[in-house]
């Protein structure tokens, strides 16, 4: 594990070495952080290219696919590779082992602690550097041997911008989705207590937003909120206790907007709880403290002035990418090859299954049988067609049971009224 101190880490010119930047955009978001990520990447350095791995692996196939990369790597003299969104069976886990031999390869992990288990212990074995935005997340993939680079979450600040909104057009809002551990609860809390609270993004009333509008929600808000509960889709109940780090708070600080969060464990090392930003505990935390602050127009300012010049020092991910390049830079000019003997067991070979699955029904579809053929002789080789049976049942056990969850929510048997 390597931990960086981006101050002492000289700032200068890169070098020319090509980075290729592998997405799959079908997934973009207007607040994937990784998604801003590539675009600074594209931006600050030399020659940059771009990939979407899955539309051509679906016009390819998979040999197509991996014979096509491997020329368009040779083709365009390129030495570094950025994973977006990594992707599970479009490159199996030992065909980027071995690109590895002779590519330096990255890439971040956004919410650790709702896909280490699932996904990313198995990913990061394959790769050269891992960034990832908690301070405990590094210790997750260090217990298993992994190397990994704390980056906190970081913005353009060419892009998030305070707009100088005086008169503030809501007392609350939310920006993001809906679906995660708490945040219904919080909110709905607040509205009973008289709280006026605008929600936008997904399962909201006012739908999901684009970057510019939820910009100008920030600059038009007295109080922000972030909330750390992760996805309410998680294999184990007691995941619900988990508190994340969001990158929330950087976003809206960089607007000049008060932030008011739900606790996480690594918040202090980001702000400073009572000058920059402020926290709260639980519901009657937050209705306390919402209330405080709404009444306390000058605390507000000056709080998010002094967040705002943090953010500016410490999350403008041009200022930490520009010097973060230069450490990937070197890395990758002085990289010497270790096989990391990759491990896949039934656990992940599940999700490789699944993903199988998919593109052989897609192949098909387009009267493609000789890339069927590939998927099937593929899955055979990294044996998760043994696997196929048991992941068709457990798809249709979670199909079943979300159809049973929705029925009891129409016909009200659920013991949880809707608040939202």
């Amino acid at each position: 594990m390597i931990d960086v101190d981006f101050s002492k880490i000289e700032e200068q010119e890169f070098g020319t070495l090509p980075i290729l930047i592998l997405e799959d955009s079908n997934v973009d978001c207007y607040c994937t952080i990784d998604k801003d990520y590539a675009s600074i990447i594209q931006q600050i350095h030399g020659p940059t290219f771009n990939l979407d791995y899955r539309t051509i692996y679906k016009q390819l196939g998979c040999r197509g696919f991996k014979k096509y990369l491997y020329e368009y790597l040779e083709k365009n003299n390129i030495r570094i590779i950025y994973f977006r969104n990594m992707p599970v069976s479009e490159m199996d886990l030992n065909f980027i082992e071995r690109l590895r031999k002779d590519y330096f390869i990255f890439n971040y992990f956004g919410d650790v602690p709702e896909h280490f288990h699932n996904s990313y212990r198995y990913l990061s074995q394959a790769l050269d550097l891992i960034l990832v935005d908690d301070y405990y997340d590094k210790f997750e993939f260090m217990i298993y041997g992994i190397e990994s680079l704390l980056l906190p979450a970081a913005m353009d600040a060419q892009v998030y911008v305070p707009l100088g909104i005086g008169n503030k057009k809501y007392d609350v809002s939310f920006v993001g989705r809906l679906d995660r551990v708490g945040r219904k609860e919080f909110i709905a809390f607040l509205k009973q207590n008289g709280i006026k609270v605008e929600v936008f993004g997904w399962g909201s009333k006012n739908g999901v937003v684009d970057k510019k509008e939820m910009i100008e929600i920030f600059n038009n808000s007295k109080i922000n909120l972030n909330f750390s509960g992760i996805s309410e889709v998680f294999k184990n109940k007691i995941e619900s206790r988990i508190k994340q780090l969001k990158g929330h708070c950087q976003e809206i600080a960089l607007t000049k907007s008060f932030v008011l969060t739900e606790y996480s464990l690594i918040i202090n090392r980001i702000f400073e709880i009572g000058s920059e930003i402020d926290v709260f505990y639980d519901k009657n935390d937050l209705l306390e403290k919402v209330n405080l602050y709404l009444k306390n127009e000058e605390k507000r300012k000056q709080m998010a002035q002094n967040a705002y010049e943090r953010a500016l020092k410490d999350y403008d991910s041009r200022r930490l990418w520009k010097r973060l390049l230069q450490l990937i830079y070197y890395r990758a000019k002085n990289k010497k090859y270790r096989n990391s003997n990759v491990i896949i067991d039934n656990y992940f070979l599940e999700a490789i299954c699944l993903s199988r699955i998919r593109y052989i029904l897609y192949f098909m579809r387009c009267f493609k049988f000789h890339l069927v053929w590939e998927e099937i002789s593929a899955s055979i080789k990294s044996r998760s067609i043994f696997l196929i049976p048991v992941v068709i049942i457990k798809q249709i056990v979670m199909i079943l049971r979300k159809l049973s969850r929705r029925f009891k929510k129409i016909l009200g048997l659920t013991g949880r009224p809707s608040k939202i």
